[in-house]
């Protein structure tokens, strides 16, 4: 095992820090007002279930890739996998739902 340290992954903590401002932007209520309609027909149901399918695998990679940059360097712990990575967004999701 060798013991150099690779560069930082600076275009992923970039992408990071954009989509975190594009988060709390959409979530305030005085720039985007919510306008929630409930789903109207069996097409927007499967719809939204196709997009789902894919975000959630994306937003898993994504946080992988972000705690296996940063965390390990910091407190010296070992890399996630996957699957650990869909446990802890929805730990997550959970824990700051409102």
């Amino acid at each position: 095992m060798s013991s150099e340290i690779k560069p930082i992954n600076k275009p992923l903590l970039i992408l990071s820090l954009f989509l975190t401002a594009l988060f709390s932007i959409l979530g305030n209520e005085k720039l985007v007002p919510s306008s929630f309609t409930p789903i109207g027909s069996f097409g927007e149901f499967i719809g939204i279930y196709a997009a789902l399918l894919v975000i959630i695998p994306l937003f898993t990679v994504w946080l992988k890739a972000l705690w296996n940059e940063i965390v390990p360097r910091i407190f010296t712990i070992r890399r996630i996998s996957y699957w650990e990575a869909l446990g802890l967004s929805i730990l997550l999701s959970i824990l700051f739902a409102r």
